[in-house]
């Protein structure tokens, strides 16, 4: 009984952010939704793995990143059905909420879309979710230059890839003001 009062309070703490993260990442409300249930699912099958030193938003986060990057695998094999939907986008409660807001335009995220799933990601922890550089690298599992060589090219690339039209409206965000 206690197992699952846990789970509950955790599902009611994450879930929204490891949603929008999954939504972010893959575009589809319906298949962030299940990105989402299964990243509790494996939270809780998998309890005995998470180490009690480190931080469980980071675990959880780890799932919801591999479990995305499988469907991104999934999608590159079978494009026909990738990005069917792109909706509105919930808004979220965070840290970064104003630098969101100004991701949020179509023309952002059409840009996000063009990016490689490793460069979206940081881009999208860092900006949307607010996490550290360092919570980064553990949720991808790769080094702290790792993640600041990606977030250095993935806004590069942003910079080349929006229109010089919208560049000075997100020009905060494209030079790293969102920390």
């Amino acid at each position: 009984m206690g197992d699952c009062r846990a789970m509950d309070t955790l599902v009611s703490r994450y879930h929204r952010r490891v949603y929008h993260f999954a939504f972010q990442m893959l575009r589809q409300r319906e298949t962030a939704e299940d990105v989402a249930q299964e990243t509790f699912l494996r939270a809780y099958r998998n309890a005995g793995r998470y180490r009690a030193g480190g931080r469980f938003s980071n675990w959880l986060f780890a799932i919801a990143a591999n479990l995305c990057r499988t469907e991104l695998r999934r999608r590159s094999r079978h494009p026909e059905t990738a990005f069917d939907e792109l909706g509105e986008m919930e808004s979220a409660v965070s840290v970064e909420g104003s630098a969101m807001r100004r991701l949020e335009s179509s023309e952002i995220r059409k840009a996000l879309d063009r990016l490689t799933p490793d460069h979206r990601m940081a881009l999208v922890l860092f900006y949307f979710e607010g996490m550290s550089q360092q919570d980064i690298s553990q949720v991808c599992g790769c080094s702290l230059g790792t993640v600041k060589s990606r977030l250095h090219y993935a806004l590069a690339r942003l910079r080349g890839l929006l229109p010089a039209t919208l560049r000075p409206e997100h020009e905060a965000v494209l030079h790293g003001g969102g920390h």
